[in-house]
């Protein structure tokens, strides 16, 4: 999603350790002291669809 960058801890909305596949529900994730909610992850993927 942003190229040559690292992301840091995750937030999930639910807790993994019940169900494995709970991992895709992320609140959002931190990227360079920066907090990127799910919101704003999805819309900057439908807009990277959209260019293509």
């Amino acid at each position: 999603m942003w190229p040559g960058r690292r992301a840091g801890p995750t937030l999930l909305q639910v807790n993994p350790s019940d169900d494995i596949d709970d991992v895709r529900r992320r609140a959002g994730v931190m990227v360079r002291r920066r907090w990127i909610p799910e919101e704003e992850i999805q819309a900057r993927l439908e807009q990277i669809a959209a260019d293509s």
